[in-house]
C-alpha cells in the first residue's frame, strides 16, 4: 500500500485505520526536521515501513534514496517519529554524496542521531500545530524520557584516547556494520544523555551536523571533533561544538 503524496511512502503489513495517522505524522517530521538542519529532503525519498525488517535504515548511494522504518504493528506514532528521525537525520548528512563507506568514527554520527530522534520526539511533544493527535502528544516526550533511561554508563573521557578499548570497539562495529546490538546501543544513549542539552541549549547548532560527513580516518577523534569546530558557520554554534569537545577530553 502507498500513499501518492511527497514523499512516497509504502507500507506493508499495516492497517488502512492507522495509515493516515501514520502519514500525517511522518509528514509532520518532515515539515519540521530540514528546517532545522537548513537542507532540503531529496525529491525522491521513498520511505518504506516493514515491520519484518530487521532493523530501520537509510540509503542514499543510489538514485532513489530510502529510508526504511520497521515499526511493529501494534506501536503507534512515537516509534515512527524514533526512528524516522534518526534516519533522517544519517540521510541529511549523507546525501547527495554518493559512498556506502563508513568512516571509523561515524560511530559519533550514531550518537548524533539518537539526540536527534529524543529531540524531534520533544519538539513533536509540545506542536501546537498537531491538533488531530493533541491527546496523544504527551506520548512523544515519554518514549524521549525511556530513550534516556536505556543507557550504560561509559566513562566518555577514553573516546579522547586513540588506544582506548572502548574507541577501538566503537570503531570496528561501525566499519564492520554489527554496532546494532543492546549493549553499543545502550553505550550511545549514554552519550546522547550528555550531549542532547548542548543542542536543547542552541538548536541552531543542527545546521552544523552535516558537516559530520567530513571526519576523516586519518585523524584521530578528538581532531575530527577540532575540525568539525573549525567548520561551523558561526561563533554561537563553535561554542557549542567546543562543549562538545570538552565532554570527551581527559
Amino acid at each position: 500500500m502507498t500513499n501518492s503524496e511527497y514523499p512516497k511512502i509504502l507500507f506493508n503489513n499495516i492497517s488502512r485505520t492507522y495509515i493516515e495517522g501514520v502519514i500525517y505524522v511522518l509528514n509532520k517530521v518532515i515539515n519540521i526536521i530540514p528546517k532545522n538542519f537548513n537542507k532540503s529532503i531529496p525529491e525522491n525519498l521513498l520511505i518504506i515501513q516493514n515491520p519484518e525488517f530487521n532493523v530501520p535504515s537509510s540509503d542514499s548511494n543510489g538514485q532513489l534514496p530510502i529510508i526504511r522504518l520497521c515499526v511493529p504493528d501494534d506501536n503507534y506514532y512515537d516509534q515512527y517519529v524514533f526512528q524516522f528521525s534518526h534516519e533522517l537525520c544519517h540521510m541529511l548528512i549523507r546525501y547527495p554524496q554518493n559512498t556506502s563507506v563508513r568512516a571509523k568514527d561515524s560511530w559519533f554520527e550514531e550518537v548524533i542521531c539518537e539526540v536527534s530522534s529524543r529531540f524531534f520526539l520533544y519538539k513533536m511533544s509540545i506542536s501546537n500545530k498537531l491538533q488531530e493527535i493533541q491527546g496523544y502528544l504527551k506520548n512523544f516526550a515519554i518514549y524521549a524520557q525511556k530513550r534516556e533511561e536505556a543507557a550504560i554508563n561509559i566513562d566518555v573521557t577514553t573516546l579522547s584516547q586513540e588506544n582506548s578499548p572502548q574507541l577501538i570497539k566503537f570503531r570496528n562495529e561501525i566499519i564492520n556494520d554489527n554496532y546494532a546490538n543492546l549493549e553499543t546501543r545502550k553505550q550511545y544513549n549514554y552519550i546522547a544523555n550528555a550531549i542532547y542539552p548542548i543542542f536543547s541549549e542552541n538548536p541552531e547548532l543542527w545546521k552544523e551536523v552535516p558537516l559530520i560527513y567530513n571526519f576523516d580516518d586519518k585523524n584521530t577523534f578528538i581532531q575530527n571533533l577540532q575540525n568539525w569546530y573549525l567548520e561551523c558557520t558561526n561563533e554561537t554554534n563553535k561554542q557549542s561544538v567546543n562543549k562538545i569537545i570538552e565532554l570527551f577530553k581527559s
